[in-house]
C-alpha cells in the first residue's frame, strides 16, 4: 500500500468483511481508500465502483 500511494492515479478499493470493520478502520486512517465494498460483492456495487473511476479518468483526461 504505501507504494501505491505515491501513484496519484491509482484507486484502491478495499473489499472487506463485516467482521474485520476495525481493523479496516485502521488501514483507511494509513492510506486513501477510494472505495470500500462489504461481503457479499455484488456485480452491481463493483460495476458503480468502476464507473466512478472512470467518471473521474475521463475528466482528468479532459
Amino acid at each position: 500500500m504505501a507504494v501505491l500511494q505515491k501513484q496519484p492515479h491509482v484507486k484502491v478499493v478495499v473489499f472487506y468483511l463485516q467482521e474485520q470493520a476495525q481493523k479496516l478502520a485502521l488501514l483507511e486512517a494509513r492510506f486513501p481508500l477510494f472505495a470500500k465494498i462489504p461481503f457479499p460483492i455484488t456485480a452491481d456495487k463493483v460495476e458503480a465502483t468502476l464507473q466512478r473511476i472512470a467518471a473521474m479518468a475521463a475528466g482528468h483526461d479532459a
